[in-house]
């Protein structure tokens, strides 16, 4: 295989125009093409179109689009940034895209749409929330009875409300709810997650993050995916389902300009499992505890 392809970006006053278009050894192509315009210092309007045809293929191809790989898709994403007031931001985008040929999800050709909406708001100094709203509705193919497959629309609805108060320049509290939904065929699931978050610094050496989190979701579908913070270079979102409780406690504590230690400590609670996980990462029971650390020197 080999690719051959054009870029160009041109950058005037107050938009930018970008695009490629590449074509594989098959003989088949695929563009790229989009606009950010920042139409008023409290606007900005992005759109983006990509076409990969089903016979296109990369090498390292990453493009934006809802499947991996850049192939077998086409769609127009356009997203809006407003600031309507002080200390207010807006963002949504839409997405619509189309498969032109069945992919491994799906038995036929098919569509789907994404939606997303954000507001942000310093309520002061010390308090601000955001409130973010999340709908997909994409097709994925289900065996039936008679063993014949179908596509049906799979939806998914998340909503999120998140706060933070710094209530003086060593404690901070984060809070967050977050509910998600699932619709496929005759399957509803609903669930939801809570966590509240204690931020401590009572120096500039050390730094600790505490979490209680409790969640519950009718199944793995409506899992719930959240942040943690964690050791130096480890990137942690777990996500949870069924019902159950979660703590952490991360510390990070600096000696000297030389030396950082790290440690992190988790207990997660599932409540009526006798196990849970998958693969090597199986655990026996309702219970896991987990102990890390890890020391940093600089020469």
């Amino acid at each position: 295989n080999y690719n051959l392809g054009l870029d160009y970006q041109l950058a005037l006053p107050t938009i930018q125009f970008f695009g490629e278009a590449g074509l594989s050894k098959s003989g088949k192509p695929g563009v790229v093409q989009g606009f950010v315009w920042h139409a008023h210092p409290q606007i900005s309007w992005a759109v983006y179109y990509r076409y990969f045809d089903p016979g296109f293929h990369t090498f390292y191809g990453n493009s934006l689009s809802e499947s991996t790989g850049n192939r077998n898709e086409s769609g127009l994403y356009t997203g809006v940034m407003l600031y309507p007031l002080p200390k207010v931001k807006i963002s949504c985008y839409v997405d619509i895209y189309h498969f032109p040929w069945l992919t491994y999800s799906t038995m036929s050709p098919g569509s789907g749409t994404d939606y997303m909406a954000q507001i942000d708001i310093a309520l002061s100094r010390k308090l601000s929330l955001y409130l973010k709203a999340k709908y997909e509705s994409k097709p994925q193919k289900l065996s039936g009875a008679a063993g014949v497959a179908a596509d049906y629309d799979e939806m998914t609805t998340k909503l999120r409300i998140h706060t933070e108060y710094a209530l003086n320049e060593k404690f901070t509290l984060r809070s967050r709810f977050e509910y998600a939904g699932y619709s496929f065929n005759d399957l509803h699931e609903d669930g939801f997650l809570v966590f509240q978050d204690l931020l401590y610094s009572p120096f500039r050496r050390l730094n600790l993050w505490l979490r209680y989190a409790y969640f519950d979701t009718d199944g793995f579908n409506s899992r719930i995916y959240t942040y943690e913070n964690d050791l130096l270079y480890s990137f942690s979102i777990p996500e949870f389902h069924g019902k159950g409780h979660r703590l952490y406690l991360n510390l990070k504590f600096a000696p000297s300009s030389r030396v950082t230690a790290y440690l992190k400590a988790g207990y997660t609670i599932h409540d009526g499992a006798s196990s849970w996980g998958s693969g090597n990462d199986i655990t026996s029971g309702n219970t896991r505890l987990e102990l890390r650390g890890q020391l940093y020197f600089r020469f």
